[in-house]
Order: C-alpha cells, then structure tokens, then sequence
C-alpha cells in the first residue's frame, strides 16, 4: 500500500445509545488498495456449520457449493473474516458469488438488474433509486459483507427491515458512508444519523464492505479505522428484508455473504477502539446539512429520554389527528389516501367481475408484447432470472419500431385507458392528491372553527420548536448560523 493511499482521511461518527445521552465522534485511518478483491472469502471449516437449532426455518439456501465460499482472497485490499469488531460469525445463511448456473433463485430480479461476467450489476437502464432484494429473509444478528463497484452511480444502500418498516440502513455515497435508523411506529422510533466516515471512493474500483449488527448495535467498515457505528434499540429486532438500492446506473455488486453472529468475546475492548480514533475530520457538510440532521437527531434523542418532550410532541400528533378527524379531506397524508385506494383495490379485486376482466385484458396485452419478443429470439426465454429482464428489454429496444410490435403497443395502451376510465380512483397519483386537498381546504378554511382548529396546532407546533432549541444547544447555534446568513 503507498503512502498516498495510508495518509488518505476518513471520519468516523459515533453514537451510543445511553438512557440520557447520545455520543458522537469521528476517527481517521488507512484506503483499500485499488486492486479488485478476488471472489469469495476466506471461512474457516467451523463457520460453515448448519443454522442453529431453532433456526431451520430462517435458513437461506447458499447459491453456491462450498468449494465456491471459500476461494482465497487476494490483492492489496483483501481482508479475513479473522476478527470482526462486534460479533462473531457463526453459520453462512447466504451466499453469492454471482458464478454462472449458481445465482441464487432468492433474489428478485427486474429489468434494472442483471447478472453479467460474474457480478450482480445496476444496469444501465435508466431508473431512480431502484432495489433488488432477497425474497423471504428472516434473520437478526449478523456479519454481512459484500464488494461493490461505483459506475454511473453516487450512492448506494444496503436497507434491512422489519414487518412494515425500514430497520438499519448503510449509505454509501462517492465521498462518504454512514449509517442511520429508521423510524418505527413500535416505540415509537423517529430516524437517526448515527456514525459516518469521509472516504473518497473511486469509480471503478472495487471496495469491501462488513457490517455487523449485533442486538442494539451495528457496525460499518472497510477496515478497523474506515467504520460507522451506531447503538439504538430499533436494532435489536428480527429483520425481514433485505435490499439493495441504487439511485441511478450503474453499479457493480460481488461475493455477497451473510453470517448468522452472536455478540464478540471481545466486543467492550473493540468499543475501546472505535471510541479511542473518534474525533477526527469530520464530514464537510452545508449550514442547512447540518441543520437537518441534527433537528431530525435532537428530536429521536429527547422524545426518547426527555418526558416533557415527549409530551409536547404527543399534544402534536394529537391536534393533527383531531385535524383528520374533523377536516379528512383536507389534512389526511398522501400515505394514508395512497392506503385507503389500495385497499379500494383489494375490495375489486376479490368482490368485482368487471373490474377482474378488465385487469386481466391489460395483462393479456402485456403478455402478448413479451411473446412477440421472444418469438423473435427464443434463447432469451431460457435465460435465468438474472438474465432474462434484462435481455428482455433489449429485444424490446431493438424491435420498439416494428409495425407488429406497435400494433401490440397500441392494443396494450387501449386496454390500459380502458382501465383508467373505469376506475380512475386507482390512478390517482400524490399530485392528484395535493390538488384535491388544496380544493378541500377552500369551504372550510374561512369557518372559525378551522381557523381555531389550525391556530391550536400551530402553537402546539410551535411550543415542541421552542422546547426543542432550548434543550440542543448544537441546535440553536446552526439555528443561529442560519439566521445570520439571511441578514
């Protein structure tokens, strides 16, 4: 490794979670090299042992025989899985290389994503923020490491879940990655930024990347300096999903593992060393970057630890559901219309004839599109779901100007607008919904009724703010800052 590469910085931010105290901080260390790791990693004989007992029903088949999960790993970047900072790995519960006849069937493929010379690729068709994900995981504690390479892309993220909701989440973007919470109406939980770490990544060129969630704590890294942590009891669940994201072509994606992991022997004297290179070369962010992540942080922080805040932020919450209550139409969020018009669906679905009819003709027009193509190569319908969208796509930007396949356009698009006309509730989209909200408002918002209803609001709203500020006094200064920069 050079020189150049050793005296590159990073920053670490971390925060643990403390009855009263969320600590914050950053550290520094040393670059990958710019080889591209070789396929596999290295797993004692040990680690490849069947889940545990219990966890039959959790396991992931690997997409791989062993001989593929083990292949040593070479080049100036490689890393063993010798000593993880919070856990220690346990049984493979997934595996993929991406090796041709051995990608796993439990991924979800679209014509976004595709296998291609050995690497699970963001292709590069144009979409924004568009994932791939495991079909039907069920895990908790985990080592998770895998290789990616940024193409076109500035940001990845590697998203977990749990029923209805996002749990933990890894962004990693061209000069940074950091880890955050989501929120979760089961405490409730509200996000949070937890660590983060400056890195210059650059573009094609691959990097590794472990994470490690162990109970209420997680840990990203590249290497013992380059790392986020994060400690919050959101994290301490059983997760059900787990995605890929990436905002824009393209992205390139390798040697994916997940370990099931049970808490270090040596975890307390590693939290000694994240805590003993904190501090350092911190993230440069804007006055207003600065500003939204740390009133999203101060208000997870008090409503967690500070009873009155809570309190405040419940009298909130509570005007804006009397808002509902009495004004549905006017203050109902677009989740909870987008809610009430999929449910409509589910209604059609199971008690309509028509509407099952009609649907089913614009499935038969799109069908027909899809066989017109693959009548024109027939090797495209034997591919396997890692190749098969995507080339797909491709017959269909090839053939796109054949009269046949216009004729099937043109009678797909029918039965579409069929479909709208009958049904147009089905299609509103969040414009439709800011306009018919906006309209709502016009009778009411002149009755005295509204306007006392709007004004208790506002000054429960406002009193929240004020409690806020006085108690983060980080807050109030970038508050300050702000104001300063506007005179």
């Amino acid at each position: 490794m050079t020189n150049t590469l050793r005296n590159r910085l990073c920053i670490l931010c971390l925060a643990t979670w403390t009855p009263g105290l969320f600590w914050t901080s950053h550290a520094a260390g040393d670059e990958p090299g710019d080889q591209r790791p070789s396929r596999g990693v290295v797993v004692a004989a040990d680690e490849r042992v069947p889940p545990r007992v219990g966890d039959a029903e959790d396991a992931v088949a690997t997409s791989e025989p062993d001989s593929q999960t083990s292949i040593d790993r070479t080049g100036s970047g490689s890393r063993q899985l010798t000593d993880p900072l919070l856990c220690q790995p346990g049984g493979l519960y997934f595996s993929d290389s991406f090796s041709p006849g051995h990608v796993s069937p439990r991924w979800f493929f679209r014509k976004y994503w595709s296998v291609e010379d050995g690497v699970l690729l963001r292709n590069d068709l144009p979409q924004t923020n568009d994932r791939i994900f495991i079909k039907k995981p069920v895990y908790k504690d985990v080592l998770i490491r895998f290789d990616f390479q940024f193409r076109g892309a500035t940001e990845i993220r590697l998203v977990t879940g749990t029923p209805g909701h996002y749990n933990a989440v890894i962004h990693i973007q061209r000069d940074q990655f950091y880890l955050q919470t989501a929120g979760d109406d089961s405490g409730p939980y509200f996000p949070f930024r937890h660590g983060e770490c400056a890195y210059d990544f650059r573009p094609r060129q691959w990097y590794t990347m472990l994470i490690e969630i162990v109970g209420d704590q997680a840990v990203a890294y590249l290497d013992r300096e380059h790392l986020a942590y994060g400690r919050h009891p959101i994290l301490d669940k059983r997760r059900s999903y787990f995605a890929i994201q990436v905002d824009r072509a393209s992205a390139a994606f390798d040697n994916l593992r997940i370990f099931q992991a049970t808490a270090h022997p040596r975890q307390l004297e590693h939290l000694a060393h994240i805590r003993s290179v904190s501090g350092r070369h911190p993230v440069r962010k804007s006055l207003r970057q600065q500003w939204d992540i740390q009133r999203r942080n101060a208000h997870e922080h008090l409503y967690q630890t500070d009873r009155a805040y809570r309190a405040l932020v419940r009298r909130v919450a509570s005007q804006h559901d009397k808002e509902k209550h009495l004004y549905p139409d006017v203050f109902r969020s677009h989740k909870e219309f987008q809610h009430e018009i999929a449910e409509y669906r589910k209604q059609l679905l199971a008690n309509d004839a028509e509407y099952k009819r009609t649907l089913f003709a614009t499935h038969r027009a799109a069908r027909a599109l899809d066989a017109f193509l693959l009548a024109q190569d027939s090797q495209v319908d034997a591919l396997p779901p890692s190749r098969r969208e995507r080339e797909l796509e491709r017959l269909r930007v090839r053939f796109r100007e054949q009269p046949e396949y216009v004729e099937l356009v043109a009678a797909r698009d029918a039965a579409q607008r069929v479909l709208e006309n009958q049904y147009p509730k089905l299609f509103t989209t969040n414009a439709d919904i800011t306009a018919f909200r906006r309209e709502a408002r016009k009778p009411v918002q002149a009755k005295p009724a509204f306007q006392v209803l709007v004004k208790e609001t506002a000054v429960a709203y406002r009193a929240q703010q004020a409690y806020l500020l006085s108690h983060d006094s980080k807050l109030a200064t970038l508050r300050d800052q702000l104001d300063a920069l506007k005179r």
